[in-house]
């Protein structure tokens, strides 16, 4: 992932809609909650020591945790998700995480001990962390990871939305990296269904990708499944590549939808010996 990577927080155009309606209020609500909680405070996101931090991991402040755990939650609620919360304790290994990253030539979550600014603390979290480059803060990597343009597993994405109860991560931010702990964000008491982004309902479309997923829960999914899309009758994309990776709660079918007007969306997803699966995403713009 390029250091050069330009972040822009998505802009909001006005949703109309004539007259109110069950819908309308549950839009507004959804739009109110998007606007609350997808922004983040101005901040460094980390604070040193003065002078050059060379292998100075800092530490995270405050309102960059709270930011970047808000914002993954919002997510994940989108999604339908128990939110997770954050384990401070493990917040020095994601430091040392992350200046480890910010002077590697590139991400790895297998650096070499002979890295620069290399240590046990720093590999091992590398090792089970989410990677981001090229971000001011933890929070606009959270959006970076749900994205994922630049890993076709989407398997940053995939931990993101980690089902279950109990989940929890950590951020560690140095300079433009940031490592969020990722395997903890599993939960438990997993109910039977699937975790789709965009998920069935009403979804502020600004915020969705261009490559959409369907992962169940119970983690299978035949390699011949198909997702099929179509925007008022009219097909949009259909096919699909099923990632086995072991990312989240498993297997997750994946396909490139491409950029999306407002309206609703029908989502079919096909699997041999299996009923098909139905839902609807109801894309709106957010005033």
């Amino acid at each position: 992932m390029s250091r050069l990577i330009k972040y822009q927080l998505a802009v909001f155009v006005t949703f109309a809609c004539s007259g109110p309606s069950p819908s309308s209020h549950l839009a507004e609500a959804m739009c109110a909650r998007v606007k609350a909680e997808f922004p983040e405070t101005p901040d460094a996101g980390w604070t040193h020591a003065p002078g050059p931090p060379l292998c100075d991991q800092g530490t995270l402040t405050p309102s960059a945790r709270t930011d970047a755990l808000r914002r993954l939650n919002l997510y994940r609620w989108l999604c339908g998700l128990k939110p997770v919360t954050a384990d401070v304790s493990r917040e020095a290994d994601e430091q040392a995480c992350a200046v480890l990253e910010e002077n590697l030539q590139g991400l790895s979550h297998t650096p070499s001990s002979s890295a620069f600014c290399y240590s046990d603390a720093g590999a091992h979290a590398a090792s089970e962390s989410n990677l981001a480059a090229g971000v001011f803060t933890p929070a606009q990597a959270v959006t970076l990871f749900m994205i994922d343009g630049d890993a076709p597993s989407l398997g940053h994405r995939r931990w993101c939305l980690a089902p279950g109860e109990g989940g929890t991560t950590a951020f560690g931010h140095v300079g433009w990296s940031t490592c969020m702990a990722s395997f903890s964000m599993l939960g438990k008491n997993l109910e039977p269904g699937f975790v789709a982004f965009p998920a069935p309902g009403l979804q502020p479309r600004l915020l969705m990708p261009r490559l959409w997923s369907y992962a169940p829960t119970n983690g299978t999914l035949a390699a011949e499944a198909t997702m099929r899309v179509t925007h008022s009758g009219a097909p949009v994309a259909q096919g699909g590549t099923v990632d086995s990776g072991n990312y989240g709660s498993g297997a997750a079918l994946i396909l490139n939808v491409g950029d999306v007007t407002a309206g609703d969306y029908d989502v079919t997803i096909t699997e041999p010996g299996h009923p098909d699966v139905a839902y609807r995403v109801s894309m709106i713009d957010c005033p």
